[in-house]
């Protein structure tokens, strides 16, 4: 049996253990991510979930019940606000500036998401893994984005918490701005960014 192990963040506290049960009962294992989701699954027969420190299998016959499963199961994630999100984006907005947001999440739960913010009306290109534009570090959304309002791709700053994120913005050609509200450290990020912010809040300092 092939088992999926899909963990919010990332699971490196409980893969190894995972990994040692799977081979005693002679299952292969596959690793996940619920935040990068958008890779190929094959062959999977089961989900596990961590959830508050116990697991749940989920027994799914179809990549497709697994795909609705998440999909409903991410919409209902609590956002919380690193800093006034509409106040930030009206500005934004104001002086003229596209707006994009590139997930390897669903695009349906990155549109939910911005709606249940209140912030939705502010973005002009919102797409998932699902989009058919690619996943990340693939840069194939992100020149979509620039293609479709033709901005040359290095007018183009993109904003990430991950290295996916900066890899493509790299092969994009892009201007990258690393920050520090995901799972990734300075330190992470430092070497594949042209700056580094604690939060989306100090991209305005660039635009003064």
């Amino acid at each position: 049996m092939n088992i999926l192990f899909l963990h919010p963040n990332f699971p490196a506290q409980f893969k190894m253990p995972c990994i040692e049960l799977a081979k005693s009962h002679k299952h292969k294992i596959k690793f996940i991510c619920q935040t990068h989701y958008g890779r190929e699954l094959i062959d999977v027969e089961k989900l596990v979930l961590k959830r508050g420190g116990s697991h749940e299998s989920i027994i799914s016959k179809s990549k497709n019940e697994i795909d609705k499963y998440l999909l409903s199961s991410a919409k209902r994630v609590k956002l919380i606000e690193v800093i006034p999100l509409e106040r930030f984006l009206k500005n934004l907005y104001s002086k003229g500036l596209k707006i994009g947001l590139v997930t390897n999440d669903f695009e349906a739960v990155a549109h939910a998401h911005l709606k249940a913010a209140g912030i939705h009306k502010y973005f002009d290109f919102i797409a998932g893994y699902d989009s058919g534009f690619g996943i990340k570090p693939d840069p194939k959304p992100l020149i979509a984005f620039a293609e479709q309002f033709s901005i040359l791709p290095h007018r183009v700053a993109m904003v990430g918490d991950s290295t996916h994120d900066l890899f493509a913005a790299e092969k994009a050609g892009m201007y990258k701005i690393g920050v520090l509200t995901g799972l990734a450290s300075y330190s992470d990020l430092a070497p594949y960014s042209d700056v580094v912010f604690d939060n989306i809040g100090n991209i305005e300092g660039l635009l003064n």
